[in-house]
C-alpha cells in the first residue's frame, strides 16, 4: 500500500510541478469518499509516502464527484461509477467482468501466487484501474453537460 501510495503520490507531484506557478488550484477529482479517506491514513501513518508538491494539493481541494452525480442525475440503479459511466456516458471496461470486489482478487493474486499468476493479475488489475480513471473522466466531463 505505502509503495503504492508513495508512486501516485510522486506521479501527481509531478503533474503538480508542471502547472504554471501563478493562478493555478490544483483539483483532484475521485469518485467516492474512500479516495481522501485513505490518502489521509497513510500521509498520518507514513509521511514519506507523500510527495512535497503533492501535499500542496490539500485534501480539502479533492473533488468527490459522488455527491454531484447525486444531484443531477435521478437513478433508480445507483450513482456509482461502473453505472454512471456505462448508462450515462456509454463507458466501457476492457476487462469483461470488472469490479472492486475482482480487483480485490487480482490484487491477492498479484501478491500471494507464482509468477505465472501473478503478471497476468497484475496487468488486469493496472488496466482495470486505468479505465476506472477513465470512467471518472468521462463521468465529469459528462456532469459537466449536464450542469
Amino acid at each position: 500500500e505505502v509503495v503504492l501510495a508513495r508512486a501516485a503520490m510522486s506521479w501527481l507531484g509531478r503533474e503538480l510541478r508542471t502547472l504554471p506557478k501563478q493562478n493555478t488550484s490544483p483539483i483532484v477529482f475521485h469518485d467516492s469518499p474512500a479516495e481522501p479517506s485513505h490518502a489521509r491514513r497513510i500521509r498520518s501513518t507514513r509521511p514519506e509516502a507523500w510527495d512535497s508538491a503533492a501535499h500542496d494539493a490539500r485534501l480539502s481541494s479533492w473533488v468527490d464527484l459522488l455527491p454531484y452525480a447525486r444531484a443531477r442525475v435521478d437513478s433508480i440503479h445507483g450513482h456509482g461509477l461502473k453505472v454512471l459511466a456505462t448508462e450515462g456516458t456509454g463507458f466501457t471496461w476492457r476487462d469483461r467482468n470488472p469490479g472492486g470486489d475482482e480487483s480485490q482478487a487480482w490484487l491477492d493474486q498479484a501478491q500471494d501466487k507464482g509468477p505465472a499468476v501473478r503478471q497476468p493479475a497484475l496487468e488486469r488489475g493496472l488496466r482495470y484501474n486505468a479505465d476506472d480513471t477513465r470512467a471518472a473522466s468521462a463521468v465529469r466531463t459528462w456532469l459537466r453537460s449536464r450542469a
